[in-house]
């Protein structure tokens, strides 16, 4: 075995040593990569094309994570960069949200493993009072009893949703969307942190080394040799791992395990103006399943049909008509088909939601894309992450969002087989993970007609399961508004 070989072997070991119990999830993944140390990334990076490796930097990890735990967040902060699909949301890396995603994954593993030991990485890369490095750790005294917020402003703001508190010494953890850490962190730039070592002030921009960040910003994949992303699908065992792993963890809050989330939350959004495309694609999905009912309250359709009538001439042979004409009966009237317009009124259809953490990005423009639907939806929108819960029309309208984070489909299939529903669209971006073997066999007995709406890049497998068609939503923040 060769030096080199051998100390991967000893990080290897150290990192399983660490890395906890309940992250035994990331345990699983870590068994899917090849530990390689190399000088060509300057902290460590994930590679998920066809070969998978975890690339460390010696020097770095001598220098800066003499403890297992130091090293343990330092993977953890590089896996979650593929597991929470970053490079997804974004395709075109700016220093911006380069620095957002790192904030995000530290302030991550910061509340799913506060311990002084665990966070000592984060406080020994960044110092506490520099905007904007202070936003990349957490507070001095971080639950150890007063914290010391050093910055102040919209800095501060910033802080504080990723860490702490709003409410004096009462404890409120806070979390935030991408959307508004990058307002948060635009307006904290712009208006900068006065009389701190390293602020800039008025408009300075963002002041800061990117090179300071853990991992490689630089590439799409983090793979110094040019990996890309759609090499993933050639590495099965990874993906399924990463699906895993993404299906249950929210991008702030803390999760630990397939039947955990955090503690339910409600958050209102600004539903978006809708998408036309996006709305035709819903609507089309909700027609397909949509049933004509007797006494449905759901939206009228137009029909046309042939059905039997009279005329006072013939439009067909009619043998009876001139057997009469020759015994000189003479007919008034004579039997055809003719073309009938009618309406139908369709059964409202339901629709779940997945509202976990994946789906922020999205979330304002689906809302606001559906409040054209609602006559075609039924009454209670069922929103979904690791649980189900409903929302009326009302609520759906205000922006009302209710998750716990994480995405379990099994809450949807379980809620389909107790409620009996029959028909039903499900909104979501396919990182659900698995389908309980039992509800599928009972939604295929009860032949439950199912469609699937993908966001832009969502994984399909799930629908294929449920014999349910998918169709894909558009990239929606390039679309106009119209509806």
């Amino acid at each position: 075995m060769t030096a080199t070989a051998l100390s991967a072997a000893r990080l290897a070991d150290r990192i399983y040593d660490a890395i906890p119990i309940t992250q035994l999830a990331f345990l699983k993944l870590l068994g899917l990569l090849e530990i390689e140390l190399t000088d060509e990334v300057r902290t460590a990076s994930v590679t998920v094309g066809t070969r998978s490796r975890l690339l460390l930097n010696p020097g770095f990890v001598e220098k800066m994570c003499p403890d297992d735990q130091d090293l343990v967040m330092l993977v953890l902060h590089e896996l979650n960069h593929v597991l929470l699909g970053h490079t997804r949301i974004y395709e075109t890396p700016t220093p911006a949200r380069n620095f957002v995603f790192d904030a995000v994954i530290n302030a991550h593993l910061c509340r799913s493993m506060p311990s002084p030991e665990c966070t000592a990485l984060f406080r020994r890369l960044y110092r506490a009072d520099v905007f904007p490095e202070a936003i990349l750790r957490p507070p001095e005294n971080w639950r150890a009893g007063q914290e010391t917020w050093a910055l102040t402003g919209a800095a501060l703001e910033a802080h504080q949703a990723l860490y702490g508190s709003r409410s004096g010494n009462r404890r409120e953890d806070l979390s935030a969307t991408y959307a508004e850490l990058f307002e948060l962190l635009e307006k904290a730039v712009q208006e900068g942190a006065p009389g701190l070592p390293g602020a800039e002030g008025q408009g300075g921009g963002l002041d800061f080394d990117q090179s300071r960040l853990l991992g490689n910003h630089g590439d799409r994949t983090g793979d110094p040799h040019g990996d890309r992303d759609a090499d993933l699908e050639a590495d099965p065992d990874v993906l399924a791992a990463v699906r895993q792993i993404v299906a249950q963890w929210p991008a702030l809050e803390t999760c630990s395990g397939r039947d955990q989330g955090v503690d339910p939350s409600e958050f209102r959004l600004t539903p978006g103006q809708a998408r036309a495309q996006a709305v035709q694609i819903i609507r089309a999905a909700l027609m397909r399943v949509a049933d004509r009912a007797a006494g449905a309250d759901g939206p009228l359709l137009p029909s046309a049909a042939m059905a039997p009538g009279v005329l006072p001439y013939r439009t067909r042979p009619d043998r009876r008509a001139e057997v009469r004409a020759a015994f000189g009966v003479t007919q008034l009237l004579y039997g055809t088909r003719i073309l009938t317009t009618s309406t139908d009124r369709l059964s409202r259809v339901h629709l779940y939601l997945d509202v976990s953490g994946s789906m922020n990005q999205v979330l304002p423009l689906i809302y606001g894309s559906l409040l054209p639907l609602q006559d075609r939806i039924h009454e209670k929108v069922h929103l979904f992450s690791t649980g189900v819960r409903d929302v009326t029309s009302a609520r759906l309208a205000s922006g009302a969002v209710l998750t716990d984070g994480g995405t379990d489909i099994a809450c949807v299939t379980g809620h389909l087989i107790d409620h009996g529903v029959r028909r039903a669209v499900i909104i979501t971006d396919g990182f659900v993970g698995p389908i309980p073997p039992g509800h599928l066999a009972q939604l295929r007995k009860r032949r439950v007609a199912l469609e699937a709406v993908l966001t832009d890049g969502g994984m399909d497998a799930f629908a294929h399961e449920l014999n349910a068609r998918a169709t894909t939503l558009p990239d929606l923040s390039t679309l106009g508004g119209s509806r």
